[in-house]
């Protein structure tokens, strides 16, 4: 399918990123040790269609944070919202997280996988957007929002009913 469609990408959404280094080298030594590549000469390595198509997503990740210069170009921050396991849900400010996760990275990696990523993917113009709701500047804050008929409240533990933790736009 990616041969036929070398233009459609596909999104890991919900699962992390850090087995995908190891999951890329297995199948690339899967298809050289099998005698898949001598069977399909011009064929790509399965890791090649991999950067080519493919995008992998985190939120909570730390230990894979080492890898992300290798994968910058295919890697997206997402904040796994509205999930039991998202940051919001577990008390996490994604801005802060984020930032904390990125303390180390190279600014050009960390762009990528904070912003750049997602615009490309999606073909979103990040600064004109900005630019055309006037958000210019502005920062992003957690702010606590009853919940709403299209998003059920969370739940802890014990039952009880807890505000949904939502980005929103301050200026």
């Amino acid at each position: 399918m990616t041969t036929r469609y070398p233009t459609l990408k596909f999104v890991s959404v919900e699962s992390g990123f850090g087995y995908w280094p190891y999951m890329l080298d297995h199948l690339d030594w899967y298809w050289t040790s099998s005698g898949a590549a001598e069977e399909f000469p011009d064929a790509e390595l399965p890791s090649e269609i991999w950067r080519r198509q493919f995008y992998a997503t985190f939120w909570f990740e730390r230990s894979s944070v080492p890898m992300m210069d290798a994968f910058q170009d295919n890697l997206m921050f997402e904040t796994d919202f509205p999930h039991e396991t998202s940051l919001p849900a577990a008390n996490q400010n994604p801005g802060e997280y984020a930032a904390a996760t990125m303390r180390g990275v190279d600014p050009v990696v960390a762009r990528k996988v904070l912003y750049d990523n997602a615009a490309r993917l999606y073909g979103l113009d990040i600064q004109q957007s900005a630019v055309m709701e006037g958000r210019e500047g502005n920062r992003h804050e957690m702010v606590s929002t009853p919940a709403s008929p299209r998003c059920p409240a969370r739940r802890s533990r014990g039952g009880a009913a807890r505000p949904d933790r939502v980005l929103q736009q301050r200026q």
